[in-house]
């Protein structure tokens, strides 16, 4: 400041009283440099024999694309989603220079094949490690067919896995479930229960049919059930709060005498309908019952599965961590389409699982891409020590 605003006394010589600052954050404009390599070519005196210097590690090519470059747009198709037309178009607009589609899937190629070890750890740390895993599918569309992607998820790990079939030739396919040594939290998938392990059943389904009931078949067992199942977890969110793991051995009795003795309403208020003799051709299957007492059988024959998050803290509520991890599937087809290829959508599932986990360590997505494209893949250290 040279003059006083008011009388413009000359001020360039006083010193000043306090200062007030402003700062903007902007960044500089990008653009894509070249390094240039050069190896040394020299013909030995002696034998004549032409010898050539080596270039650095990861430079194969007479001119080829750079780490940071492939990935900035792995992360863009793979984690943002944008697709291959729009990803060509953005980088000519962020830094001058269009890249073809068919490098871009290259640079996805290169790092799905470089993170294969890391997948075959996660799904073994999965299948063996994990106390809980969370399980969900849904469907999705390979070169307009219906195909289903099946994950497998804890609250540090993700994987994923593309296939034909929604059912138990998938599970058996994929081979965490056939093998799992936790529990497996899912929604009642019949072909889940086909395994002889340990189950945990989402409580956010249940309350979504009941609500239904209450309003379509409204019986006293449905509101009470609903009253207990929400008083249940507010006792266990409580107990964890004060650090504890389980329940007093009264509060168990109470919880679970009151829970069959709604059940027993629930089946004396719906008995099961008797057969009835006709002249009609009998139908396959089971005779059909009511929506109530479906839910009602589900509860008695399930119940270890209903309740688990009441035996045991370490399992939660519901499956929502499962349906977060697959919500990114339905997004992806809204965003950029389904898959062209059986190839592509296993490179995708590849590279989320990857993204994904790292995501829920903290990690940064463009880091463990870079760490990943040069040959250093990123691997929670629990999985690597176990």
């Amino acid at each position: 400041m040279d003059e006083c605003t008011n009388c413009h006394q000359d001020l360039s010589i006083v010193a000043a009283n306090e200062y007030e600052s402003r700062q903007v954050f902007d960044a500089p404009k990008v653009k894509i440099f070249v390094t240039e390599h050069q190896a040394e070519i020299k013909v030995c005196p002696r034998c004549g024999i032409r010898n050539k210097g080596k270039y650095p590690a990861g430079v194969t090519q007479v001119v080829q694309y750079g780490s940071e470059i492939k990935a900035q747009a792995v992360y863009f198709n793979q984690y943002q989603l944008l697709p291959l037309h729009r990803m060509s178009e953005l980088f000519e607009t962020l830094y001058g220079q269009a890249i073809s589609e068919a490098s871009l899937i290259e640079f996805c190629q290169e790092v799905a094949e470089k993170i294969q070890s890391v997948q075959a750890c996660i799904k073994t740390h999965i299948t063996k490690q994990e106390a809980v895993v969370h399980f969900d599918e849904t469907g999705s569309r390979v070169d307009g067919k219906l195909h289903w992607l099946h994950s497998a998820s804890t609250e540090k790990l993700t994987y994923y896995s593309l296939h034909q079939k929604r059912g138990l030739p998938a599970l058996n396919d994929i081979g965490i479930l056939p093998n799992l040594q936790g529990r497996a939290i899912h929604d009642g998938w019949k072909s889940y229960n086909k395994y002889a392990i340990l189950h945990g059943l989402c409580n956010i389904h249940h309350l979504r049919r009941l609500k239904f009931l209450e309003e379509r078949y409204p019986q006293p067992w449905v509101t009470n059930i609903t009253s207990l199942l929400l008083k249940m977890k507010e006792m266990v969110e409580k107990a964890k709060a004060k650090g504890l793991d389980c329940l007093s051995q009264q509060q168990y009795f109470d919880y679970i005498s009151l829970y069959d003795v709604l059940i027993q309403e629930g089946c004396l208020a719906n008995p099961i309908v008797g057969k009835i003799e006709t002249e009609e051709p009998k139908k396959r299957g089971r005779p059909k019952q009511n929506p109530a007492r479906n839910m009602l059988d589900e509860f008695r024959l399930n119940k270890d599965a209903v309740l688990a998050f009441l035996f045991d803290f370490r399992v939660p509520f519901d499956n929502n961590l499962a349906e977060r991890d697959i919500r990114m599937m339905k997004v992806k087809q809204k965003i950029s389409g389904c898959f062209r290829t059986k190839e592509g959508g296993d490179i995708f599932c590849s590279i989320r699982s990857y993204i994904s986990t790292a995501r829920k360590n903290e990690m940064n997505v463009i880091e463990v891409l870079r760490m990943a494209i040069n040959v250093q893949p990123y691997l929670p250290d629990f999985v690597a020590s176990g």
